[in-house]
């Protein structure tokens, strides 16, 4: 290889440099649009694995991949403007900071300022000075029902230690932050929480009497607090409606349910919100279709659906060699659930 050698798009101008890691590298002209000058690897332009440059590849910054709309939800970002290049976004969490961003920063980045990440961590990182009573005080005043097992030691914030589910009374490691996070109880009873007895009939019966329109764990483009999918119980599409029933489970999630809320109106849905608690089965029903005075002989009232992530598929998804951020998408959940599943034995790597 020598200076003005031509090897795929590029030309080389200058040989003989090292990258960080000391490895040979050439300085490089595009010749598609003999402006943009690059450095590669000198093994890369070799065996012919350079691309196109940025430029010509049509590198737009995610202009081409991703989309966002004036008032459109990323995380706590709130699209309020759009520029050739940038887009002004205001962080929905302080309601007070501005920032300027691509698409791809938008899509793949960061979901709030620095000031409310700063202010997130810091109270995040109180923890660390905590002695072992302290954090059970901590836990009493955020009305957390999680013990500790007996013997324990507690050393900071980020260590995991062995606390006792509250759901099936089993041992379960877990760090003290993940817990004061409102975890609630361990991943092989969250994976099989239900949903309650009154959205499971309401289903039901919008499906028997709207076959085509009704659609269930709707996913509409909203995104929760760490950036994956969080999907509508119900949409009616004859009316343009998502339906989203409520129980004690949300009561830790009030935030993320007024910004699911909002994102449905904005987006020019009506949004229908329905608690267990206060709301019988029977009522859910009337308030859609109010001829019906009794229970439908057709609704199964001991049919419950997993209101969490489907751990089948993820293992199906897993085993034909899926990325765990892909599977995470899919089925609904972050991508720490998934590596914590594989930890804990729930999912396994290969198939056995």
């Amino acid at each position: 290889m020598e200076v003005g050698d031509i090897l795929g798009y590029w030309k080389v101008l200058q040989l003989g440099l090292k990258d960080n890691y000391y490895h040979k590298s050439v300085k490089v002209l595009c010749t598609k649009c003999n402006s943009t000058i690059s450095t590669v690897l000198e093994r890369d332009l070799r065996l012919g694995k350079t691309k196109q440059c940025r430029k010509c590849n049509g590198n737009d910054n995610g202009q081409s991949k991703y989309k966002a709309e004036i008032g459109q939800m990323f995380g706590y970002w709130e699209v309020v403007k759009k520029n050739t290049n940038k887009i002004k976004c205001l962080c929905t969490k302080c309601n007070k900071n501005y920032s300027h961003m691509s698409l791809w920063e938008l899509n793949t980045g960061t979901t709030m300022c620095n000031e409310c990440r700063t202010k997130m961590m810091v109270k995040r990182t109180k923890g660390y000075n905590l002695t072992m009573s302290g954090y059970k005080r901590r836990l009493k005043s955020l009305h957390i029902n999680v013990s500790i097992k007996e013997g324990q030691i507690y050393t900071n914030i980020g260590t995991p230690i062995l606390h006792i589910c509250p759901v099936c009374n089993n041992d379960w490691l877990i760090s003290p932050a993940n817990v004061m996070n409102r975890t609630s109880m361990c991943i092989k009873c969250s994976s099989k929480l239900v949903e309650s007895k009154m959205i499971s009939t309401l289903k039901q019966v919008l499906k028997h009497e709207k076959p085509k329109q009704i659609f269930v764990e709707y996913n509409c483009g909203f995104k929760g607090d760490k950036g994956h999918i969080s999907r509508y119980d119900i949409y009616d599409s004859s009316t343009n409606t998502l339906i989203e029933g409520q129980s004690g489970y949300h009561d830790f999630k009030t935030e993320l349910d007024k910004r699911k809320r909002k994102y449905a109106l904005d987006n020019g849905y009506n949004f229908v919100d329905l608690d267990c608690r206060n709301t019988s089965p029977l009522e859910a029903i009337q308030r859609f279709f109010p001829k019906i005075k009794t229970m439908p002989s057709y609704v199964d009232m001991k049919e419950r659906n997993l209101i969490s992530w489907d751990i089948e598929l993820a293992q199906q998804m897993l085993n034909n060699g899926e990325l765990q951020k892909n599977i995470a998408l899919i089925v609904g959940c972050s991508k720490s659930n998934i590596c914590m599943a594989i930890k804990n034995g729930t999912l396994k790597k290969k198939i056995v």
